[in-house]
């Protein structure tokens, strides 16, 4: 399983923290999982960070995990009236 962490700009380093992060040290993508359900992707590299992608995924996406062998991103969404599911996705760029 991958390693859930955050990026400190202001240090340029990657610290373990809450689950609403996850980093592919593979790819350089840092996804950002958020309360109103959007993913975002963000490329890390010796140029900084730019943001590469933005999606609406689910309600509640505010977990984010990921497999580093396979780039698959992982997020258990919360159903609205709906049993939860696990929504899996793999990066396109």
């Amino acid at each position: 399983m991958g390693k859930l962490c955050s990026f400190d700009a202001f240090l340029n380093k990657y610290q373990l923290t809450d689950p609403v992060l996850a980093h592919d040290a593979a790819l350089g993508i840092v996804y950002l999982a958020s309360e109103s359900g959007v993913l975002s992707a963000f490329k890390v590299s010796e140029h900084g960070v730019a943001k590469v992608g933005k999606r609406f995924v689910g309600a509640s996406a505010r977990t984010v995990a990921l497999e580093p062998r396979t780039h698959k991103v992982y997020l258990p969404l919360k159903g609205t009236g709906t049993p939860p599911v696990l929504r899996v996705m793999r990066p396109v760029f």
